[in-house]
């Protein structure tokens, strides 16, 4: 009777422990994601900075004269390939192999967003 009471009081034991693992598990699991999704609201923020501050640049440069800034395109150009390579990865979970190896934004976003991901 002694010996029974000991062994349920082991597999209560475990099954507590058992619990407590799963629900450390879970609870390390949702914080991941929630920094995972501040980081995303982090970098869509960013993103729009750099936009909102080069459509300015552009608007400046274009009343100052009638010739189009070619370097702000550029850095449009840049930062959206460098988006379309972070999103690749981050919403895709895939990247255009071609197109990293030719495009140095491109594969800088999709490397910065393999770093976040773990991937």
């Amino acid at each position: 009777m002694i010996e029974e009471n000991r062994k349920g009081w082991a597999v209560v034991f475990i099954i507590i422990g058992l619990i407590s693992i799963l629900m450390s598990y879970c609870q390390a699991k949702e914080a991941k994601e929630e920094r995972i999704r501040a980081e995303k609201y982090c970098r869509e923020e960013i993103s729009k900075s750099f936009r909102s501050s080069a459509k300015k640049t552009t608007t400046q440069s274009a009343s100052k004269s009638y010739s189009p800034n070619r370097k702000t395109t550029s850095v449009n150009m840049n930062i959206r390939s460098y988006d379309e390579g972070y999103e690749d990865i981050y919403d895709n979970d895939d990247y255009d192999e071609d197109r990293y190896y030719s495009d140095p934004d491109y594969a800088d976003g999709v490397d910065d967003a393999m770093e976040e991901v773990d991937w």
